[in-house]
């Protein structure tokens, strides 16, 4: 889906690469749709490299930034992720996330379209909503494993340009095969303290 890619425009709109993603960063998940960044060098991380929630062989305090988007959704275990990918962060680098919105990319049906997810995030449903311990509310629910690993959130948006609240429900709008290349998604950043 590249989203990666997609919202390179974004990034730079906000200015992220010049606050957040400089210097010596990886990228989990990453598939073939790298970070490229202006200052500095993005190791890639991805199944062949082993597990994403545990980074063997990686350092503590290797990374000035970990950046991974869409690959939290499909770990078995968030809060061990969490705690290692907080791990290989050199303070006081950075931890920015996207995952797929529940209500826009999820349609809030469960399981999802997307039979690889296994959580599912949200800036405002919250998990008694949705009845399953596989539901992650941003603040109540992930805010806590952040902040139990040294990260203090600094900042959550909702992205979701180019999502046409028209179109039904079974379309999905990040799939360019579809005529559409919409990012719907919730980016997470939040800084290492120590």
């Amino acid at each position: 889906m590249r989203e990666t890619s997609k919202s390179r425009p974004f990034r730079e709109l906000f200015r992220d690469f010049e606050k957040y993603l400089h210097g010596d960063g990886i990228d989990i998940g990453a598939g073939h749709d790298v970070l490229q960044i202006q200052m500095g060098q993005v190791r890639r991380w991805d199944i062949e490299d082993g597990d994403a929630k545990i980074l063997n062989g990686i350092p503590d305090n290797s990374f000035d930034f970990v950046y991974s988007s869409h690959c939290l959704e499909h770990l078995d275990n968030i809060e061990v992720a969490i705690k290692n990918w907080s791990r290989v962060i050199k303070p006081p680098g950075y931890l920015y996330l996207t995952v797929p919105d529940y209500k826009l990319y999820e349609k809030c049906k469960w399981p999802s379209m997307f039979s690889d997810h296994l959580f599912s995030f949200s800036i405002d449903i919250e998990k008694k909503e949705t009845g399953r311990s596989n539901h992650f509310n941003i603040k109540e629910n992930l805010f806590p494993v952040l902040t139990q690993n040294s990260i203090a959130p600094i900042e959550v948006r909702l992205e979701n340009y180019g999502y046409n609240y028209l179109l039904p429900d079974n379309i999905d709008q990040t799939n360019m095969g579809n005529g559409c290349s919409a990012v719907i998604q919730i980016c997470i950043i939040g800084q290492k303290l120590c």
